[in-house]
């Protein structure tokens, strides 16, 4: 798997909302992601159902819970798949000291314009899409209050407050929920 030129990839079952499409049953359609901070490569699983695993110093397998560094040559599986993917520098990569310490985790905030006939989706009495939503990715997130009646537009918003990689997976499984577009706050 050549990851060269990437600064962050999503790996998972959904091959319309993800970097790298994996094809195996046990894959989350959002399972993981890897992020490149200079010519170190971190992996993080996105709370996906069967996990993430990698090679330990000793051979063996481990299944990651945080941010995850990975060293050249490290193997990884996803879920239960028997396939294997080996991280493996470019030869135009560069072969500095890898850095010990795990980057910092950068919070954004993004508020989606949800239609409000589809807010209850979210929050109603089946509504528990929210808290399914916040187990699988991490992310916060809350539905804002309606605006005044006078600025009624339709829309209700939903601030989602987290990491990068938590966001952008609950602000994709949001859009398909209530099937709308989202805007950065």
């Amino acid at each position: 798997l050549d990851l060269s030129g990437a600064s962050q990839l999503t790996f998972g079952r959904d091959a319309s909302r993800v970097d790298v499409p994996l094809e195996h049953g046990s894959v989350s359609r959002h399972h993981a992601t890897i992020t490149f901070d200079a010519d170190v490569a971190y992996i993080s699983d996105i709370k996906s159902t069967h996990g993430t695993y990698v090679t330990t110093p000793d051979g063996g397998e481990e299944k990651i819970s945080t941010l995850t560094r990975l060293d050249e040559g490290a193997t990884v599986r996803f879920g239960e798949s028997s396939r294997r993917y080996v991280l493996r520098r470019s030869a135009q990569g560069t072969t500095r000291q890898a850095v010990q310490q795990q980057p910092v985790m950068q919070e954004v905030t993004v508020i989606l314009q949800v239609p409000s006939a589809t807010s209850g989706r979210l929050t109603g009495q089946k509504g528990r899409a929210l808290e399914q939503v916040r187990y699988r990715t991490g992310a916060t997130m809350r539905v804002l209050p309606p605006p005044a009646e006078d600025k009624d537009d339709g829309l209700r918003g939903v601030e989602i407050k987290g990491p990068v990689d938590a966001v952008a997976a609950a602000r994709l499984e949001l859009l398909a929920i209530t099937q709308c577009r989202g805007t950065p706050a």
